[in-house]
Formats: structure tokens, sequence, C-alpha cells
């Protein structure tokens, strides 16, 4: 093989920095919104994660979220394998600074921000893998490994920023949607710090 093919093979092969299934609830390394709040759910049903939000009343929606390093110029991939049930869910990325949401509807997914970049299919007949792939503020967008979508300087700075983080979930406050997460990954080259002990020593004078 080529050395272009090797390369994009070890890229390909490069492990995930984040990694979810849904056999079942995520773990300590996730976030989740609320732990118990009115007309939302999550369970494993099948080896899927159902994540709901049947509820339009102020604070009803359902969010895991992870931190992801997300560097200004570094590529970043993220993919998800989802069916929907109904309503409107979202996969959230942002950098500290750019952000965006992948949309999911019964009948096309879309990028928040730029309602107009956007796929008409059928999300609830199966489960299908959504791949969204970042340099700088465009974010390509495949499904089930078929490139969909070009969305040139979809990841830009927005009025409120986006914290450096991943999240999955269900609608928000004034809307309602359902979906069985089946996988959640995200590979960046920036590095996440978990966790720093800073020590000081004073010597004597």
């Amino acid at each position: 093989p080529s050395a272009a093919a090797a390369t994009a093979g070890a890229a390909a092969e490069a492990p995930w920095t984040v990694s979810y299934e849904g056999t079942a609830l995520p773990g300590p390394a996730w976030s989740r919104d609320r732990v118990a709040v009115a007309n939302t759910l999550a369970e494993c049903r099948d080896g899927a994660l159902l994540v709901a939000d049947r509820g339009t009343a102020n604070g009803e929606y359902l969010y895991f979220r992870h931190g992801l390093a997300m560097g200004q110029h570094d590529e970043t991939v993220i993919e998800a394998r989802v069916k929907v049930v109904s309503g409107i869910s979202s996969l959230i990325f942002g950098n500290g600074t750019a952000g965006q949401r992948l949309r999911l509807y019964p009948d096309r997914v879309e990028f928040h921000h730029d309602p107009g970049v956007k796929v008409a299919m059928d999300t609830t007949d199966d489960f299908h893998t959504y791949r969204l792939t970042i340099r700088g503020e465009d974010v390509a967008l495949a499904i089930d490994g078929t490139p969909r979508l070009e969305g040139k300087g979809c990841f830009r700075a927005r009025g409120t920023p986006y914290r450096p983080e991943i999240a999955f979930g269900a609608a928000s406050s004034t809307e309602t949607g359902e979906a069985l997460w089946a996988a959640v990954r995200a590979r960046c080259t920036a590095v996440t710090i978990l966790d720093l002990v800073f020590s000081v020593r004073y010597g004597q004078e």
C-alpha cells in the first residue's frame, strides 16, 4: 500500500478519546444534567440508552456530558449511533468558544445554528451512524459511512460560549424528544487533563 493509504489507515485506527456504549448508564466520567426531573427518563433498552424528554416546562430536558479538549485548529471526530423515536434530540459539541449542535428530527438532521444545512431522511427506521469531522470552523457530516454535508463555517464562536465538551440527549425546556443511543464516541488530538495536583513547598528563610 502507498504511504498515504497507510497514514489514512493509521488515523482510522486511532483510539477514541471518549467512548460510551449504550449497554449501561453512562459512568462517572459523564455528568448528567439532573438526577430526577419530571417528564425525563434515561434507561437501557436492548443494548441502547433511551433518553427522553416528555415535558415542556422550564428545566425539562436531559443530557449526558463529557469534557472534550478540542483544539482551535486540530481535527476532532465525533460519532454517534442513534435511532430517533420522536421529537428532537441533539448531539452538542464545543471547545470553550465555538460550538454547534447536530439536531436529530424524525424526518431530517440539521445543524442547530445553521438550519439550512440539513439532510432529509427517516431517522426512525433504524439505528444510523452520524460521524462529524471538525476542522477549524468547518464540520463534515457522514451518515452510515456516506459523506452527506460540508458545513463550511458551522463551528464558530457564538454569543454565548460553548463549554469544552460533548453532550448527547433530549430536546430542551420548550421541546420534547426521545432517541435510543447505542454509542457515542469522540477523538481529538488535544489532551484533556481530568485530575491535577498542585503542590507548593516553602523553604525556611
